[in-house]
């Protein structure tokens, strides 16, 4: 894998033996930084691969999106209830009148425009910056995607991502003609195109297996 690997505090990897009862159970073990990445059982090279999902990854925009508006609802009630509030929006009331004359209608249309052009430059900006990044780091090979490094126009790199949009086989050298389904991946290493070995998830991060084709 990639060198700066080693320096991460904690990697999860996937032992390819099958041999291994920790392999047979797709177990994602946790390796620290300053440890070998092998395989705690068998002790084989690990296939580096995303960490397990956490109950908060699951649910933690959910739960932010509810305290955020039960904290707005709640300061809005104690704002209203507030008798100072009542106390201010009392003596307030005269000078109303003044402050509304006083204000010219040009002025307000002209701080609007100077709200609306920035937004609208910053909106118009967005698009360019994404569309740099997929084309130096993405394929579309029609039935699926590719994120990687490129070589000559095809996959190359020691651990590339390939997302199928369509059910279709993983690869024509593949002895066992394993077909992908809609929103499975393959996170492996990728030569001219070709998938040399890889750990197969589905569209929820659950792994399916392990595929070792070679070169």
């Amino acid at each position: 894998m990639a060198t700066n690997n080693k320096y991460k505090i904690v990697r999860y990897g996937l032992c390819m033996n099958d041999n291994c009862p920790k392999s047979k159970a797709k177990e994602r073990q946790q390796i620290s930084g300053r440890e070998e990445f092998v395989c705690k059982e068998c002790g084989k090279p690990l296939f580096e691969c995303p960490p397990p999902r956490s109950w908060w990854n699951k649910n933690g925009k959910t739960l932010s999106g509810l305290l955020a508006v039960a904290a707005i609802l709640g300061t809005g009630c104690l704002f209203f209830m507030s008798p100072k509030n009542n106390n201010n929006a009392e003596l307030a009331s005269p000078s109303v009148p003044e402050v509304i004359e006083e204000t010219p209608v040009e002025s307000e249309s002209e701080v609007m425009e100077q709200v609306v052009e920035p937004t609208l430059e910053k909106e118009e900006a967005k698009p360019t910056k994404e569309t740099v990044t997929s084309v130096r780091n993405s394929l579309d090979l029609g039935y699926a995607t590719y994120k990687g490094r490129i070589k000559n126009g095809l996959p190359h790199d020691e651990n590339g991502r390939m997302t199928f949009k369509e059910k279709h086989l993983i690869d024509k050298r593949d002895s066992q003609k394993r077909m992908a389904e809609p929103g499975d991946y393959i996170i492996g290493e990728y030569v001219n195109g070709k998938l040399v070995q890889g750990v197969w998830y589905n569209e929820k991060n659950t792994v399916k297996g392990s595929i070792i084709i070679g070169l």
